[in-house]
């Protein structure tokens, strides 16, 4: 039987999910406002990530020249509840003019109900879930899905800054080395 995990390591895993998001709202906020002449619309679940979120929203449009196009209303609470929050979610696909979802996080089973109304609308959709479990919705309701550890590098990925894509070249790289390396051990100590 597994133990819960103590709530300051949850609430630090959740914050960690969240910058890494964040990182990836940073790129893909301003450009999407630019190219469709959409406003983004960011959703939460958390409340005390609401000031965290609009500041790095609003400090991307002023890196673009578009800090006059951003909103603090473009940021919004849905609900701390899973089910909640997706009925929220659910609710502002239909009602408002969306081009793209884009849903990164830390879902439950509420990432296949929000997804299919996306599915149900035609709209082109980019995912992913850090629980493992979530991940054959990710993969069946994207059309884009990002898988594992994607969500986290996702921002460096998208802003294309070159010690950030060299960091990720040297995490493969070693990532790389260790299991040629436990491979290679393994194989050492069945054969010897």
């Amino acid at each position: 039987r597994q133990s819960a995990p103590p709530r300051q390591l949850d609430d630090l895993l959740r914050s960690i999910r969240a910058v890494a998001v964040d990182g990836v709202q940073v790129e893909v906020g301003p450009a999407c406002a630019s190219a469709t002449g959409q406003r983004l619309i960011v959703t939460l679940a958390d409340s005390t990530l609401l000031p965290l979120a609009q500041d790095i929203l609003r400090r991307a449009y002023e890196r673009v020249g578009l800090g006059s196009e951003y909103d603090p209303l473009q940021v919004r609470l849905l609900a701390p509840n899973p089910i909640a929050y997706a009925a929220g979610a659910m609710g502002l696909l239909s009602r408002e003019p969306v081009s793209v979802n884009v849903m990164l996080g830390s879902f439950g089973d509420e990432f296949l109900l929000i997804s299919e109304n996306g599915v149900r609308r035609g709209l082109p959709q980019l995912g992913g879930a850090s629980s493992p479990a979530v991940l054959p919705f990710v993969q069946l309701s994207m059309d884009h899905p990002l898988w594992g550890e994607e969500i986290y590098a996702g921002g460096a990925y998208l802003s294309a800054v070159p010690s950030h894509l060299a960091s990720l070249f040297v995490e493969d790289w070693l990532r790389t080395g260790i299991i040629f390396a436990l491979f290679l051990g393994s194989l050492m100590l069945t054969f010897a």
